[in-house]
């Protein structure tokens, strides 16, 4: 009898019981945590990146998520193409501009020739010459030689600085006019200083040509 084992008394505690129960608490927490580590590491819900869109199609429509959580939903059967910029820069062709001046005709030479001396004249005050330089039709429209002597001050101030202009450019134009007179109009374009200032400036002179020869 003496070797037949006998139980504890109740309510004496095992010596082993509580550190089994103690490692079986400290085993479990340990899996609890390696398992919720693993889920953080592996789960793959992390926002979309910026910039970045995804589209997914869905039953009733399309669902666009442009960011993490935000979503809007477009109707189906609307057009998602993505609106692209087709602007067309418009081409101009322009057409070179002709700047030949024609060749003057024998009219043009001699009314360009007598516009210049009668400019001379005016502005040297050779009065005499300007009168006789005149056409009879424009000597009678300023009053005879004693209209043209009383405006000769006049005339000089008017047309006498052209005499010393510089870069003038000259041309004639020839205006339709009963025969037998052909009448040419001459235009010259020149810097003019006049009262001490400079000015860009044009002027025009009528010229008629004739087997008499040609008057301003």
């Amino acid at each position: 009898m003496d070797n037949v084992p006998t139980n504890p008394p109740i309510g004496e505690p095992t010596r082993d019981r509580a550190p089994l129960v103690t490692n079986w608490l400290l085993g479990g927490v340990i899996a609890l945590l390696i398992a919720m580590v693993a889920v953080l590491m592996f789960r793959d819900d992390s926002p979309t990146e910026a910039g970045q869109t995804t589209t997914t199609v869905e039953q009733g429509g399309v669902t666009d998520t442009t960011k993490a959580g935000e979503t809007t939903t477009v109707p189906q059967g609307t057009d998602t193409t993505p609106v692209t910029d087709t602007t067309i820069s418009e081409s101009t062709t322009s057409t070179p501009v002709d700047t030949t001046v024609p060749a003057p005709t024998p009219g043009d030479t001699i009314a360009l020739a007598i516009v210049s001396e009668w400019i001379s004249a005016v502005g040297s005050g050779d009065a005499d010459t300007a009168w006789g330089l005149l056409d009879p039709a424009s000597q009678e429209a300023i009053g005879g030689r004693s209209g043209f002597d009383d405006s000769f001050g006049e005339v000089v101030e008017g047309y006498g600085a052209w005499a010393n202009a510089t870069e003038v450019v000259e041309f004639s134009s020839p205006v339709p006019l009963v025969e037998p007179a052909e009448l040419y109009l001459v235009t010259w374009l020149g810097m003019v200083t006049q009262e001490g200032e400079t000015y860009a400036k044009a002027v025009a002179v009528p010229v008629t040509v004739n087997d008499q020869g040609a008057k301003v």
